[in-house]
């Protein structure tokens, strides 16, 4: 899945920022508890589907209107970085794309 080529990726990875509220800590685990996310390990699995062996380097939670996403920093089997934005309450991979 060469999902980091695309054009519409880079979209969403650039809106999500722009329009995104980085979560506190405080404010994530309510979220969970609330059942509106999952928490990130119950996701990991899509993940790694998507880029088997990778590795997380930094993850964050955004709010952008009423949805949840995680933003990953992750690097994969060949040590390339990709930035991905999931889908918090799903886990589907709704972009991603190689960082420079």
């Amino acid at each position: 899945m060469k999902l980091y080529k695309s054009l519409p990726a880079l979209f969403i990875l650039a809106s999500a920022s722009l329009f995104a509220r980085e979560m506190q800590p405080e404010d994530v685990l309510d979220v969970m508890a609330s059942g509106t996310i999952k928490p990130f390990d119950e996701l990991h699995d899509n993940l790694l589907a998507a880029f088997p062996g990778a590795r997380i380097k930094a993850a964050e939670l955004l709010q952008v209107e009423d949805d949840y996403h995680y933003r990953l920093h992750i690097r994969d089997h060949a040590e390339q970085t990709h930035q991905v934005l999931m889908d918090a309450a799903s886990g589907i991979i709704l972009g991603a794309c190689q960082s420079a």
